[in-house]
């Protein structure tokens, strides 16, 4: 599979959609957080993974480069997909149905796979199918609810999210974190807005089970937060919407998981998002962050010089120490005038 960047492709006549924006729950109207998600993901034999790329007011597309699954001696690939509406969905199973596909990879199989649909229990946001825990799904709902199925989603284990009401804000899941290493099981990173405060809520989770290793209030305001990364290693960074950058760290000892502030919190300035007033939904959107591994982590912003550029800071969150700075142009068919 190759790739090439080509001009930039204009998102304006795309609408955004508002479903899962932070403090809203599904279904609901709000500000819109993020405009465009774009990842890639290595496979561990060395081949090319699968690239996943989310438009708002367009959906998630997931291109597939590699054999997934052995599934009785041959290669299969799976493909689960979320539903909110379709006009063989009921009402009362909206953004809960699941719809399976099972492809036969092999050269001699020239047939369409059949739909399989499955009704979660509960609303879904987020679907993770671990490559460490083969043939296992799982499910993630907008309110920090997780369900564990297997291959076919048969649900084997559930773990309600006890404070309410909830909001989830972001998650990150980790294959064989260095956390915990004796552990045998995926480690998923949970934060969750409750009222007016954010917490943390940390679960491993293993081919049969659940369990919950931590679930402790941040000293962070739910309203405040403009993003969060989190490394496989447990290093935290929340930036808030005063530009404030807070540091943390999830240590283990015994199969156990305890937070800790690495150290004293930072002030940025001169980026679009931080604003005394109620942030547009443009310069909410405009800052991110994203783990580079161990406590390295880059943060993306827009600049409120004339004219804005693009800034990119590394950051080392363990010594609290910016190793590197780069700006960059915005391209002038990207229009950047603010409303």
């Amino acid at each position: 599979m190759s790739a090439a960047i080509s001009d930039p492709f204009l998102l304006s006549s795309y609408d955004v959609s508002k479903r899962f924006a932070p403090g809203q729950s599904a279904g609901a109207s709000g500000k819109s957080a993020y405009n465009l998600y774009v990842t890639h993901h290595h496979s561990r034999t060395g081949q090319d993974g699968h690239a996943t790329v989310a438009v708002h007011g367009d959906g998630v597309h997931i291109l597939d480069v590699c054999l997934r699954v052995a599934q009785d001696g041959s290669s299969v690939r799976k493909t689960y997909v979320a539903i909110d509406t379709a006009p063989d969905v009921n009402s009362e199973n909206r953004a809960k149905t699941i719809w399976m596909w099972s492809e036969p990879l092999s050269a001699e199989s020239g047939g369409r796979s059949q739909k399989t649909s499955v009704v979660a229990p509960h609303i879904l946001s987020r679907i993770y199918a671990p490559d460490n825990l083969p043939d296992r799904v799982v499910l993630l709902s907008p309110e920090g609810e997780l369900s564990l199925a297997d291959g076919d989603l048969k649900v084997l284990a559930s773990q309600t999210y006890l404070h309410r009401p909830s909001s989830l804000r972001k998650s990150f899941v980790f294959e064989k974190s260095r956390l915990l290493p004796s552990l045998a099981a995926m480690l998923v990173v949970l934060f969750i807005a409750v009222d007016e405060t954010t917490r943390i809520h940390v679960m491993s989770v293993s081919k049969e089970s659940i369990t919950v290793l931590l679930d402790e209030s941040l000293p962070v305001g739910n309203n405040s937060i403009a993003d969060i990364s989190c490394s496989a290693e447990g290093y935290i960074a929340i930036v808030q919407r005063d530009g404030t950058l807070q540091s943390f760290a999830l240590e283990s000892f015994d199969k156990t998981l305890s937070l800790r502030r690495t150290s004293t919190s930072l002030r940025l300035h001169r980026f679009s998002f931080i604003s005394q007033e109620a942030p547009t939904d443009r310069s909410a959107s405009e800052i991110s962050l994203l783990s580079l591994g161990a406590s390295f982590v880059l943060l993306a912003g827009i600049t409120t010089t004339h004219p804005p550029e693009l800034t990119l800071l590394l950051w080392d969150l363990q010594y609290s120490v910016v190793l590197a700075v780069h700006s960059l142009p915005i391209p002038s068919s990207l229009s950047h005038t603010k409303e």
